[in-house]
């Protein structure tokens, strides 16, 4: 592929067939045993542009495990796309073995979901503005929290959830999504199960949050593309 380009995912080469029978007339390349699906970088990065983004790798997800936008920095070529799957080989193949037949699922700690893991409230009616500053402080207790006491109350509200889960993550508040987050990585098997949760528990989805790049510099663009970087995880806000 001519010109910058983007790793939408990487996969086992063994899926290659069951990756394209999902998105057709996808742009592959190969490095021993992974490969990478990869895009142009279009000339403008805009919301439109993400979503189907977004939309191919669940549908990817779905047809085989993927590791979701891992090398979403834009890199120059197919030959600069090669060298960045050698070098990360063996940790991109231990991360595929890691979320084999996962889901991600979300929780976003929400002060009524705080609410319902303290013993402080009051059952009893209060005046409004007596609710108000107790929502408030559950709103504050919540995303202050460190992550123990989040997990402790993730854990109280959905024992269910969290047992089916291979493994839960605190996901740090941000400008866009101020409260914290609990991630959870589930077998696909628990989806029903899990989707009985909603809308508190968010999913399924590929797992964005479960994955790592071990090259902190491949977050920043490579030189001479003159393209930002993206996260595809942006396209996954938690309502």
């Amino acid at each position: 592929m001519p010109g910058p380009l983007i790793v939408l995912a990487i996969a086992r080469a063994d899926d290659a067939a069951a990756l394209r029978a999902a998105v057709p007339a996808l742009d592959m390349l190969f490095h021993a045993d992974l490969a990478a699906v990869t895009q142009p970088v279009p000339a403008t990065r805009d919301a439109a542009w993400l979503r189907a983004a977004d939309a191919t790798i669940a549908s990817l997800h779905e047809a085989a495990t993927i590791i979701p936008g891992c090398l979403a920095s834009p890199l120059p070529d197919d030959p600069a796309a090669e060298r960045a799957l050698a070098a990360r080989a063996e940790h991109l193949l231990a991360q595929l073995d890691r979320v084999a037949g996962c889901d991600q699922w979300t929780l976003r700690l929400t002060p009524a979901a705080a609410a319902t893991t303290t013993t402080s409230p009051s059952t009893t009616a209060s005046p409004p503005g007596v609710a108000y500053l107790r929502a408030l402080k559950h709103r504050v207790d919540a995303e202050s929290a460190p992550p123990e006491s989040l997990l402790a109350a993730a854990r109280h509200r959905f024992p269910h959830a969290l047992a089916l889960a291979r493994e839960t993550r605190v996901l740090p508040a941000t400008p866009l999504l101020p409260t914290p987050r609990v991630a959870l990585l589930a077998p696909r098997s628990a989806r029903d199960d899990l989707a009985a949760l909603a809308p508190a528990l968010r999913g399924p989805t590929p797992p964005f949050d479960f994955v790592t790049d071990p090259d902190p510099a491949a977050a920043t663009a490579p030189s001479g593309t003159g393209v930002p970087p993206v996260r595809f995880d942006a396209a996954h806000p938690v309502h």
